[in-house]
């Protein structure tokens, strides 16, 4: 059974990390504590900073809130179909030219 350390969520061989260069690993601390504090810059947002809501971003949604994730959907109102022909309205009927006494042309 072969013993491994983790660094930065990777299993190494602690053979193979005895192996390499100091120079190296010294990259390696500074890279992984970099990567950590980048990740804990991401995981902040307004709720858990005070940084402002306006900050947060377009469309991000807070998991860890409950109340966040309860947000009901609005129902989609339907509309009542209407003909471009005009039957449904209710038009007057017109005379016939032949059966008016006086015509007025505009």
């Amino acid at each position: 059974m072969s013993v491994e350390i983790n660094i930065a969520g990777i299993q190494i061989p602690l053979g193979d990390w005895d192996a390499t260069p100091g120079s190296l690993k010294a990259v390696v601390k500074v890279l992984s504590e970099r990567l950590a504090y980048i990740e804990e810059q991401l995981k902040q947002n307004s709720q858990n900073s005070s940084r402002p809501p306006s900050s947060d971003g377009f469309g991000q949604q807070d998991l860890s809130n409950p109340q966040t994730l309860k947000k009901k959907k609005k129902k989609k109102k339907k509309k009542k179909k209407s003909s471009s022909d005009g039957s449904s309205k209710k038009t007057p009927q017109l005379y016939p030219i032949e059966a008016c006494s006086k015509v007025h042309s505009h």
